[in-house]
C-alpha cells in the first residue's frame, strides 16, 4: 500500500514537473508569504539576533526593532496571550503561537491571559523603559517550546518551496 502511494505521489510529482517547470515555480512563488509580519509598522530592525553557542552563554536572543513608548504593536502571527506583567523588572507580554513562544518587552496590554489575538491586528504597546536602547525599541524574541531561541528575522522573510527532480 504504502510503495502504491509513494509511486503514485512520484507519478503524479514527474507528469507536473514535466507540463512546465516555469508554471510550478510561479505558483508556488505566489502563494509563499512570510511566517509572521513586522510587529512594528513601517519600522526596522536595530539590533540583530546574535544567539549563543550554548544555552547557558551570553547572547542576544531576539531581535530590537525601533520603537517608542506609546507604538502600537500588532500580532507577527495568529496565537494566544500566554503572558503579561512583569519579568525580572521589565514589563512584558507573550503570544504562544502553537509551539512557540513570542515575547515583546517593554509592552504592556490590556487583554487578559488567554485572549486570541489575530495576525496583523493589535495587541499591545511598546511600554517604554527598555534598559538597551534608551527606549527606542521593542525586543522581541521567539523561543521554541522550552527550547532553543529563533531569529525573529527568519520568519519575516517570505520561504519558497522548490521541486527538484530526482536524479
Amino acid at each position: 500500500m504504502r510503495r502504491a502511494a509513494a509511486f503514485a505521489l512520484c507519478s503524479a510529482l514527474m507528469a507536473a514537473w514535466s507540463w512546465g517547470k516555469a508554471s510550478i515555480s510561479a505558483q508556488a512563488g505566489e502563494s509563499c508569504t512570510a511566517g509572521m509580519v513586522m510587529p512594528v509598522q513601517g519600522s526596522e530592525i536595530v539590533a540583530r539576533f546574535d544567539g549563543p553557542y550554548q544555552a547557558w552563554m551570553a547572547g542576544h536572543r531576539g531581535i530590537d526593532i525601533r520603537a517608542q513608548k506609546g507604538d502600537e504593536l500588532i500580532a507577527p502571527a495568529t496565537g494566544i496571550i500566554s503572558h503579561a506583567g512583569t519579568v525580572a523588572g521589565k514589563s512584558t507580554v507573550s503570544i504562544r503561537v502553537r509551539s512557540f513562544t513570542l515575547t515583546f518587552e517593554p509592552a504592556q496590554t490590556a487583554l487578559p491571559v488567554g485572549t486570541p489575538v489575530l495576525r496583523g491586528k493589535p495587541f499591545a504597546k511598546v511600554a517604554g523603559g527598555s534598559d538597551h536602547c534608551n527606549d527606542a525599541c521593542v525586543h522581541w524574541s521567539i523561543k521554541r517550546g522550552k527550547g532553543a531561541y529563533e531569529d525573529p528575522e527568519r520568519w519575516l522573510t517570505p520561504q519558497s518551496i522548490r521541486l527538484v527532480p530526482v536524479a
